[in-house]
Parts: C-alpha cells; structure tokens; sequence
C-alpha cells in the first residue's frame, strides 16, 4: 500500500506517547496500515510516529463545523507549585489535510511562555514544518488557570479552524503540601433585617483550597469564597453556617458560627442638619449631615427642592454619602438637602442655601503677629513669610513693626523697651529701622491696615518700616533689644494693599 501523496508530503513533531495514543484511537485501521508500511520502509521511531500523524491528519479539513480537525497537547492538566519548571508541553493538529499555520492562545499562567507567541494578540504564527508549537517555564504565581488553545489554517487566526481545547493548571505556593489548615473561624454574628451581614474564614492552604459555605447542613449556591456575605437579611437567614475547605490533600470544616436575625428596626432620624455656605466663586464648597437608623440608613444628596424659588429637585449622581463636596463647576447657588433611607422609611434633611458671591476681592490674609520674650539667653527671634507666588508678576505694599513699649496700653508689663528690626530678603538685608519716630506717614499707613497706634506723645521706641513695593520673594524680620534688654515684644508683617485692590489673579 502507498501512502498518499497528500499525506506522504507532511512531516509531523515527533511527540509523547500519550499523544500517539489519541491520534491512533480516532482511526486505527488507517494508521495501523501506514504504520506498517512505514515499518517496511524506515524502522526508527520518528518516522513511525510522523506517518502517524499524517495518516491522522487526511481525516478532515481544519474547520470546527466539520467536527473532524482537533488540537492535541501531551497533557490535558498540570499540578505543579511555584518556582517549579514545568515539563514542557507540545500540542499540534490531528484529522488536518495541512498543518495549522497559527494558534490562538489564551490563559497563559504568569511564568508561563509559548515561543513565539505575540503577547499583544495571542496568536502564534508556526514557523516549522510539523504545525506544532509548546508551552514552557516556570510558574510564578499561584493560582488555578485555564488555558485555551485553538487552531487556525492560516497565519493571524485567520481562515478555517479547529475546536480549542482546553488545559488547566493548579499552582500551589511553594512550601509545604498537605490538606487544608483553618487559621481563623468565622465569628457569630447579630442583625437586623435588612442590614447585611458578612461571614469570613481564614485558610492556608497548598495546593490552593476551594470553599463551600452551608447554612442549616445545605450548600449555598455561590458561596464558594473565604467570606460569605449576605445582603438585606431576612429572618429565614438566621441559623448555623459553617465553611467547607477542601483541597487535592483534604477536606476540613470550619467551626459553626450563628446569625442571629432581630426584627427590630427604625426609621431614619437627622442627628446633624446640613447648614446654609456662602462662598465666592471658585470656592470648594463641603455640606455634611449625619443619621441614625435600622438598618443603616443610604444617602442620597439633592440640589434643589419644593420651595418657592428653589429650583426643581435634582438628585446629584454619586453623592451618596453623609458629605457632599463641591468644587469647579459644581458650585451651583441654590438649596441643598439629603434624602436618608432605610427598610423602615425615608425623611429628607432642612434645606442648606449655598450663595455664591462673584466678587474681584474675595478676601485675603491681612497679616501675621508672633508674640515672644528676648531674654539673657535668646537675645532675639526671627519671623518669616513668603510673598508669592513664586515668579508672580508686581510688588506688594507690606508693612513690618517691632512693638515693645506701646503694649502697656494692653495692660503688657516690663515689656522690651527699645527693639529694633530687620528685614531680609534670603540672606540680603532689605531694610532696618530701630525707632519708628512718630513718621506720619506710617501712622497712616498704619490706620490704612487696621494697625493699632502707636504710643506718639512723645513718640515710641517701636520699631515699623513700611516698604510700597516689596517683590515676591522670601522674607525673615530679626527682633533684637538695644544695649542686651529684655522683655516681651511682638512681631508684626501687614499686607497694606489698599481695600478694593486685592483680586483672585
């Protein structure tokens, strides 16, 4: 007998056993006949298994609806662990007229490599005369993975194809082996209807445990992870529950713990009312509220509301919890409510109005005071403060004082009699100034900034400098007594922009 030319023309990989077998179980007359001839023609072992393959493969085309082409692999699983190398496995084609130009290949376990596999796509295109291709290397990750492989005519899984198989690995952390062990149970737990309650086990475990959770002794459908979590309980949930953990070594149940189900429950009640913001533009804006309930009440936030005026109600999305911020464009005037819910009822908080002013001076830091001691030991202290931002364009007025002697008109004792100031920008001396003198000019600068006056008949020993065009930049003032004095002495910096001139940009 000749074998045909069709069949004669492929050269197949030369495979495990296992392989061998499934290809000969799915036509054993036409094999066992090549097979013969082949004997006659070559004796070794890999012409006898490649004429086997290409007997195989004149079954039937590679399309899945003709039910004839099917991918073979030397393995159907692998149990294996972490950090272990797995054993190569090959897969090819069998009932094809032609090899399989390209696989599709998904589910690899991480460690895991098919050569020549395009991990963008999950194709494979065949480079070798047999159709074949392999899985390798060492899993890194422990899990259970479920790797499908199917076969396409031509290159880019395109063309006709086979029906995938699929492979499953089971990978164990490295360690020791054996049945599951409980590390801890789950704890008995008391509700209310309609709240939810969540049962949880600890396990370790290699290989990896499943789980099936039971209530009364029956099976719960789904509960197959370590917690079990019941949502809006009802009565009927009360009872015994207990965790089933079982793995290849094993099977180990969990101590019972009880859910204790109370029919009591109550209606929402506010404990903290939203309240009334104004804001300029721009402003983040945050409301907050508070409700006690059973079960624990949801939140659902509202702009808007039935008064005159007020807008139609509009439920905003996402806001479903006891704050609400605001912030951009949400920043809408208008009222402001939150509607809480329970099982046993809904109640709706007062209205809080937001206002949003538009203004060109929305407000700013007018200054910084620092009260503190000179003594023997620390004869002088230093503030500091940055104009900026950084790289900002302009100068900004400011006005700097060392007050001592007008504190007694605030009932100050023995406070430093004479101090004296100076201003640096980084390590460069700005400006100094010991005694302000009675300068009219500060003393309108200091009325302008809402500063309190200084002792003037006669005029002070105080120290003040005032400085119409500081630039940005970072500044530190020194306060230090004359001759080694001693007492308290207040540090002050003002930003003396006139009312009106300071805006947002």
């Amino acid at each position: 007998m000749r074998i045909p030319v069709s069949a004669r023309r492929l050269s197949w990989l030369n495979l495990p056993g296992a392989i061998l077998c499934a290809v000969l179980q799915r036509a054993p007359a036409v094999p066992a006949a090549l097979l013969a001839e082949e004997g006659a023609l070559a004796a070794p072992l890999g012409v006898v298994v490649r004429a086997a393959f290409a007997a195989a493969a004149s079954l039937g085309a590679v399309h899945s609806l003709a039910g004839a082409t099917q991918v073979v692999a030397s393995v159907s699983s692998v149990n294996t662990t972490v950090g272990t190398p797995i054993t190569p496995i090959g897969f090819v084609t069998n009932n094809a007229p032609t090899i399989a130009l390209s696989y599709l290949i998904t589910g690899l376990p991480p460690g895991l490599t098919v050569p020549g596999l395009n991990t963008a796509t999950n194709i494979l295109n065949i480079a070798n005369a047999q159709g074949s291709g392999s899985i390798l290397g060492t899993p890194t990750v422990a899990g259970t993975y479920s790797v499908t492989i199917q076969a396409w005519e031509f290159a880019n899984a395109t063309g006709n194809f086979s029906v995938p198989i699929t492979l499953l690995f089971t990978i164990s952390a490295g360690g020791a082996t054996g049945p599951p062990t409980i590390t801890s149970q789950p704890a008995s737990l008391t509700s209310t209807v309609g709240e939810s309650a969540t049962f949880t086990v600890g396990v370790t475990a290699n290989p990896a445990a499943s789980y099936q959770w039971k209530h009364n002794g029956s099976n719960l459908a789904g509960a197959t992870s370590a917690s079990l979590s019941i949502g809006n309980v009802a009565l009927a949930d009360a009872g015994s529950y207990v965790v089933e953990v079982t793995n290849s070594f094993g099977t180990v149940v969990s101590a019972t713990a009880s859910l204790n189900v109370s029919a009591t429950s109550s209606a929402p009640a506010f404990t903290l009312q939203p309240v009334s913001q104004t804001v300029t533009a721009g402003s983040t804006v945050v409301f907050t509220a508070a409700a006690s309930g059973v079960p624990t009440p949801i939140y659902q936030w509202i702009r808007g509301s039935s008064q005159p005026g007020a807008g139609t109600p509009v439920l905003i999305a996402g806001a479903t919890g006891p704050t609400l911020m605001l912030t951009g464009a949400d920043v809408i005037a208008g009222n402001y409510s939150v509607v809480v819910t329970n099982s046993s009822g809904a109640v709706t908080s007062s209205p809080a109005k937001l206002t949003v002013l538009s203004t060109a001076n929305p407000g700013h830091l007018k200054n910084l005071s620092v009260l503190a001691r000179i003594t023997a030991s620390e004869p002088s202290f230093t503030v500091a403060t940055v104009i900026g931002p950084a790289g900002a364009a302009g100068n900004l007025p400011v006005l700097v004082r060392a007050v001592g002697p007008s504190l007694t008109q605030f009932g100050v004792a023995n406070p430093l009699p004479d101090p004296a100031l100076t201003m640096f920008q980084g390590s460069a001396t700005f400006a100094t100034n010991d005694n302000w003198g009675g300068d009219p000019t500060l003393a309108a600068v200091f009325s302008r900034t809402g500063a309190f006056a200084l002792l003037s008949s006669p005029p002070s020993l105080d120290a003040a400098h005032y400085s119409a065009a500081t630039p940005a930049g970072s500044y530190s003032v020194q306060i230090t007594g004359a001759s080694g004095q001693t007492g308290p002495v207040i540090a002050e910096i003002y930003d003396a922009t006139a009312a009106g001139g300071f805006t947002a940009t």
